[in-house]
């Protein structure tokens, strides 16, 4: 899976070692211009812990990634995706709300699983404050 198109990888790429990401990016492509405004790309990415994608991996499909972290560390990409003309960007905005809500992280923060690699669910259930 290319690392470049696409929510999901692009959330994995974002929290993988820098000389990693420098050795990828430097690779991708011969325009400077390019690959400048991707590392930009990464860098939010990194700073709102969420990335998004319009038709990058399939025509007509929006997808939304976060990280999840275990122990500091990310392990993993959260994914929701869904087609173009069912989300405007009000919806997006819900979703990209619903993937970052802290529901399963006693630590406050979304994404961090605790110590012991479960989830903590409110008691009712309910995922939607």
């Amino acid at each position: 899976m290319p690392l470049n198109r696409g929510a999901v990888a692009k959330v994995l790429l974002a929290f993988t070692p820098s000389q990693f990401r420098r050795d990828y990016v430097n690779r991708m492509s011969d325009d400077e211009d390019r690959r400048a405004a991707f590392v930009r790309d990464l860098e939010t990415i990194r700073a709102e812990g969420f990335a998004e994608s319009e038709a990058e991996v399939d025509e007509g499909i929006w997808g939304g990634a976060v990280p999840l972290r275990f122990d500091g560390s990310v392990i993993a990409a959260l994914s929701i995706a869904g087609p173009v003309f069912r989300l405007d960007a009000e919806k997006r905005k819900v979703v990209r709300r619903l993937c970052q809500w802290p529901f399963f992280s006693p630590r406050g923060r979304p994404g961090v699983f605790p110590a012991g690699g479960h989830l903590d669910l409110p008691d009712d259930g309910q995922i939607i404050p």
